[in-house]
């Protein structure tokens, strides 16, 4: 609290809703707090329900400041946020709205041992949800501390705009980076490329921190042509494997701005990264706190902001406490590189098919926007390659397929071909702006 209320009266967060300072955050921090003791929401698990708004920002601060754990959530309906703060263990929600917050107590009686841990030692948390792409969304149970303090030594990034959702770990560093480094936190209307453009016009964006599929997404749709762009200085991007040559496009069209992959997931936070000369993929991590290592190639993460462990049990730790990630990786010279996770392995006949390998292949393709390769079971082989196609312009099955195989010709081995191609008419991408690899969702026309 200390360290916002030095900051002053520069802007801390701006929207369309209003310009807020840093003495007014501050100011609209203490006020929840005081509500918050009257209430007695203090040492609790409490499951924050709201989207990205000044107020919201503010309740989470206070909430903190009370030595409650968090668990973030957007709105959604009644059952489902039943089932979060029954599994958190929530004694209170606290529900966002216009023109105050409304808490609710509950009668949880089970606190999971990740959460009591923090609660017993009277420190802050937070939880968040996976996304459930490798099965059911999981708890994942974080102290803030270890954030706070990496984050008061990050890079300043002076205006960037909060896209990632706010129940999304993404989402929540780019809260931590702007305000702990006194910068401005940009909040959006609604998340499309559209309006990560008009923003960026609007409010002088300086700094992105987005998904490669939405890159692509604003790259193919003209976004970056359409609205001034000229604040724009660095590009964050990272949580799914990026296409090279869809990276390249930005390049080529903003030469000016500053492109920087991250490595991050739930479990861990976003590490800090500096990518390889020339190439954005590889990347290598130089805060001592963290250590990276790739064994039987998945990548192992020890670090500062590593969970605590899930809602429901410590997760997946080899024997001298590193996260086993489940994500495929090389190591070279010190630098790292993901090529997907390990669920997303296609086993054609017993040999291994990378997807973002033969995506990367695929995106050179004349007239595609964008791809996704994915298994497709085969009562044979096991497994067989499938992808899935946006076009920029339209075109028959018949006579992409006839232009496909010649492109791949001698640059794709046997098992990495396609068998399975298909055309979609709608996005591959899902509501967090990831690719989707779910086959039974990709297979239906």
């Amino acid at each position: 609290m200390a360290h916002l209320k030095s900051a002053g009266n520069p802007l801390a967060i701006v929207s369309d809703e209003g310009r807020f300072t840093y003495d007014q955050l501050h100011a609209q921090i203490t006020a929840y707090g005081a509500e918050l003791a009257a209430k007695s929401v203090r040492d609790s698990c409490v499951l924050l329900v709201d989207n990205y708004s000044f107020n919201s920002v503010c309740m989470l601060f206070a909430l903190w400041l009370h030595n409650n754990v968090v668990a973030l959530s957007v709105p959604k309906g009644e059952e489902q946020l039943a089932q979060l703060s029954g599994a958190a263990g929530a004694r209170f929600s606290v529900i966002g709205g216009m023109p105050e917050f409304a808490v609710i107590q509950h009668a949880n009686s089970f606190v999971p041992t990740t959460v009591d841990g923090l609660l017993s030692q009277h420190q802050a948390g937070f939880i968040v949800f996976s996304s459930g792409s490798t099965g059911p969304a999981k708890g994942v149970v974080h102290s803030i501390a270890p954030f706070f303090e990496r984050y008061l030594g990050a890079e300043r990034c002076g205006a960037i705009l909060a896209f990632l959702l706010f129940d999304h770990i993404g989402g929540l560093v780019t809260v931590l980076q702007a305000l702990a480094t006194h910068g401005t936190l940009i909040l959006p209307q609604e998340r499309s490329p559209q309006e990560v453009g008009r923003c960026i016009e609007a409010f002088n964006v300086q700094t992105l921190h987005v998904s490669p599929t939405l890159l692509n997404l604003a790259t193919i749709t003209g976004v970056f042509q359409k609205w001034n762009t000229t604040s724009l200085q660095r590009i964050y991007f990272g949580s799914e494997p990026s296409s090279p040559e869809a990276i390249q496009r930005i390049a080529n069209l903003m030469p000016h701005v500053q492109l920087q992959q991250l490595y991050g997931m739930s479990e861990i936070g976003v590490l800090p990264c500096r990518s390889k000369d020339g190439d954005s993929a590889w990347m290598k991590v130089d805060d001592p706190k963290y250590s990276l290592r790739v064994v039987d190639g998945i990548l192992q993460v020890r670090g500062a902001t590593n969970m605590l462990g899930y809602l429901g049990n410590d997760g997946d730790l080899s024997s001298d406490g590193y996260l086993i990630t489940h994500d495929l990786a090389e190591e070279h010279e010190g630098y790292f590189r993901v090529t997907g996770r390990a669920v997303d392995l296609i086993n054609v006949g017993g040999k291994k098919v990378f997807p973002s390998h033969v995506e990367s292949v695929l995106m050179g393709l004349e007239n595609v926007s964008d791809v996704v390769v994915y298994a497709q079971p085969n009562p044979l082989l096991g497994q067989i390659v499938a992808a899935r196609f946006t076009l920029f312009e339209p075109e028959t099955l018949e006579a992409f397929k006839v232009r496909l195989y010649q492109h791949v010709r001698g640059v794709l081995a046997q098992e990495q071909l396609p068998r399975v191609i298909s055309i979609a008419e709608t996005p591959l991408y899902t509501s967090r702006f990831k690719k989707m690899r779910h086959p039974g969702v990709l297979a239906q026309s």
